[in-house]
């Protein structure tokens, strides 16, 4: 098949955090254009694919979790259905991280790398989401307790 299919989403929460109000998106999707059976055969990239639409691409939601949270170390998985383009995409997410007192939401959020949808096959596509809370971390040093010779002087006057 010249299109690739993007099936489930699995989105694990990275201990020890929580997740919610999370929403991924598939960036800058393409849905059709112009194939060429010829330099396209036998290829499982985006190959054999020119003039691609729509011309600025679309966001498409792949992964939508409001009214419920991913418990630390948990993940949760939704299924799609539908065919784009093959090729390499970048996902935009959003969501809340929460461990113990620490809360915070993280907007928009852009993939470090883009990942590569291919065509012919079922593409099933797992994150990990997490915080940046850091440890305060207390120290105490002890010293024994030692002897301390003190010499008093007095003057005769």
């Amino acid at each position: 098949h010249i299109y690739a299919r993007v099936g489930s989403f699995t989105v694990k929460a990275t201990a020890p955090y929580a997740i919610s109000n999370v929403t991924i998106k598939l960036k800058n999707v393409k849905t059709g254009g112009v194939y060429n059976l010829r330099t396209g055969k036998g290829k499982t990239n985006a190959t054999g694919w020119s003039s691609l639409v729509p011309a600025d691409g679309t966001d498409e939601t792949v992964f939508t979790l409001s009214s419920d949270s991913i418990a630390s170390g948990g993940s949760k998985q939704v299924s799609n259905d539908f065919y784009i383009v093959p090729g390499s995409y970048s996902l935009e997410a959003s969501w809340t991280a929460t461990a113990g007192d620490y809360t915070r939401e993280y907007t928009s959020v852009v993939s470090t790398s883009t990942i590569t949808i291919q065509r012919g096959k079922t593409n099933n596509i797992t994150a990990s989401l997490g915080g940046s809370a850091t440890e305060i971390v207390f120290s105490v040093s002890l010293t024994a307790w030692g002897t301390n010779a003190i010499t008093a002087t007095f003057s005769n006057s």
